[in-house]
């Protein structure tokens, strides 16, 4: 394969790829978001400052305990979702933010002199924390993207909670609600209040707390039994996991022991356990934002990095020590032979690896994977963190790991080709031995009976000769076809088509032939012209195929020659066949049906 590097500032300009940094966009939901939590925490901390103990609407306005660890809890996890937004996009930071919303939607509905609409409004989110958490936790694993079933059921669970929240605030009215104590003012949504529903639901909803949060636990339990999930996801799975067994305490509680006042020290308790588990929760957060913006900060350096370090690797070591991930991999693209190598110029099989893999590409061509940590996926794409960085190095290591693959390549056929001499050396001698000379043995056993004296039996030495002479032409038969195996006579005398008509006759599928009658062409490529398309018609025999057929011209002073067959699809050309082209620097393609195979006429 021909190749080339390619020169330094066309290269740069040519580089309109997936790694390249790109402007820096505004999106707009998130803007909003992120708007809608700020004046969240406003509201939230006038309620808080407005809380009266007198009138026990929230738990911050009984216990002086409460009024720590509440905003602690909601703001935290604002304040990690707004700074993973600021850190270039982290994927999970919406989530967070809603799930600080939700937390504080509780001072906001305990607010005592806030709107009735806004503290009702706020209400409606109460429900909400178990998705949401479970949404968290499968971000945390790319278990959302990764699994369509993991997505339906996150899907189901928002819809069977929202839906709940929904029909509660239609149905329900304070002023019926015997243990109304956080918003009783009225339900401005209150459309037909139906108390036994809105009990149901509000039953319903302890439930789906208590199986939501155990079935979170799950996950996470599961999760961290892997070292390197517990590695990566500690400082996120683990808070969440205690935020899960927190969120089935109080759905436990509130079904075991209702009604729900925060003058039960009971209640109390659990209200203060969930709140240490989102302060954990936040705490976790905010460690790994923080390490995605130390990433990103030491990715900036790495540009500098290669182009002061051309050692071979240089970009794959480089990428170990900014990311920090020391079994980070980069597998290079070979368009001719269609397979990704790695540095040393070994087949990476991306299909075949538990790591999360980003393409790198040029032109919309691939050009290299990189092949790291799930949890980098998380936070943002690392062909995003990767830059231009890129640009410096990929290039060079690229076409050193062609360089290594094809050195590779030419040692393992070096390989196969003396193999393949010793045995067919070794089947040769087979065949003298025991077929042709044999044969020889016994012919000469016979002529030996028929130059017996005159006086024996002239009858007996009449029925030996035909014998001899039977077994004589038996070994000239044996020897022409080891000839025709080892190279046909009439390859030489006739050429490649008379050679192939030979060969079509004593084929076990047919083969249909479309090749020039009298046309030459050098020794060697005719000789190799043969062996591909004999072997070609073996292998489509051993896939079941039921004919083939062979088309071979000259274009351009390239012989091209195509084979097809009917057989089950090949995913690669047959060994022999790749090395007798590699071996000359011919070029074969392998598609659905068949090959084809060019080689230089000269």
């Amino acid at each position: 394969m021909a190749s080339h590097t390619p020169n330094t500032a066309r290269a740069r300009e040519n580089w309109v790829v997936v790694v390249a940094v790109r402007p820096r966009q505004v999106h707009w939901p998130l803007v909003a978001l992120g708007a809608f939590a700020v004046v969240a925490v406003v509201v939230a901390f006038a309620a808080a400052l407005d809380a009266d103990p007198r009138v026990p609407t929230s738990y911050p306005a009984v216990y002086p305990l409460a009024r720590f660890l509440d905003p602690i809890a909601g703001f935290g996890l604002v304040a990690t979702g707004l700074a993973g937004l600021l850190v270039r996009g982290s994927t999970t930071s919406p989530i967070v933010i809603l799930l600080g919303v939700q937390w504080l939607a509780a001072d906001v509905a305990g607010w005592q002199e806030g709107s009735i609409l806004v503290r009702s409004a706020a209400m409606l989110l109460l429900p909400l924390a178990v998705p949401l958490l479970a949404q968290l936790v499968l971000a945390q694993l790319n278990a959302v993207r990764a699994q369509p079933v993991g997505r339906r059921a996150l899907a189901a669970a928002y819809l069977v909670f929202a839906s709940t929240s929904a029909v509660h605030a239609l149905t329900w009215d304070p002023t019926l609600d015997p243990s109304c104590w956080m918003q009783c003012a009225g339900n401005p949504f209150l459309v037909a209040p139906l108390p036994g529903m809105a009990r149901a639901l509000e039953v319903g909803w302890m439930a789906g707390s208590l199986a939501g949060g155990l079935v979170i636990v799950a996950i996470a339990a599961v999760a961290m039994r892997s070292r390197p999930a517990r590695a990566r996801g500690a400082p996120t799975l683990l808070p969440a996991l205690l935020a899960a067994l927190a969120l089935s305490g109080s759905g436990l509680l509130g079904l075991v022991r209702p009604p729900e006042v925060p003058e039960d020290y009971l209640f109390a308790g659990a209200f203060a356990l969930r709140a240490l588990a989102w302060s954990t929760l936040a705490a976790g957060l905010a460690w790994s934002t923080w390490a995605t913006w130390r990433r990103g900060r030491a990715l900036e350096r790495l540009a500098a990095e290669l182009s002061d370090s051309p050692d071979p690797g240089s970009f794959q070591s480089a990428l170990r020590r900014s990311i920090g991930d020391p079994e980070i991999e980069v597998a290079y693209w070979q368009p001719t032979y269609g397979r990704y190598v790695d540095v040393e110029g070994r087949e990476v099989d991306p299909a075949r690896t538990a790591r999360a893999v980003s393409t790198i590409a040029r032109n919309g061509a691939p050009v290299a994977l990189v092949l790291h940590d799930p949890a980098l996926s998380g936070t943002r794409k690392l062909e995003d963190e990767i830059g231009s960085a890129a640009r410096v190095a990929l290039d060079n290591e690229r076409l050193r790991s062609e360089i290594l693959a094809q050195l590779d390549d030419i040692r393992r056929a070096r390989e196969r080709i003396v193999n393949t001499g010793d045995a067919a050396r070794r089947r040769l001698e087979r065949d003298l031995h025991d077929g042709v000379q044999q044969h020889v043995l016994a012919a000469a056993y016979e002529l030996q009976l028929a130059q017996a004296p005159a006086g024996e039996d002239a009858s007996a030495r009449g029925a030996v000769l035909p014998a001899a002479l039977e077994t004589a032409r038996l070994v000239l038969r044996e020897i022409r076809s080891l000839a025709q195996g080892i190279h046909p006579l009439i390859l030489t005398e006739g050429g490649l088509a008379a050679a192939l008509d030979t060969f079509a006759e004593e084929t076990p599928i047919p083969l249909e032939l479309d090749v020039r009658r009298g046309e030459r062409y050098p020794e060697h490529i005719e000789t190799t012209a043969y062996a591909v398309v004999t072997e070609a018609v073996d292998d489509a025999g051993s896939r079941g195929a039921t004919y083939c057929s062979v088309e071979a011209g000259v274009v351009d002073g390239r012989l091209i020659l195509r084979v097809e067959d009917d057989g089950e699809p090949n995913v690669w050309p047959p060994t022999l066949i790749a090395d007798r082209i590699g071996a000359l620097g011919g070029t074969i393609i392998q598609e659905p049906g068949g090959l084809t195979v060019e080689l230089a006429c000269e």
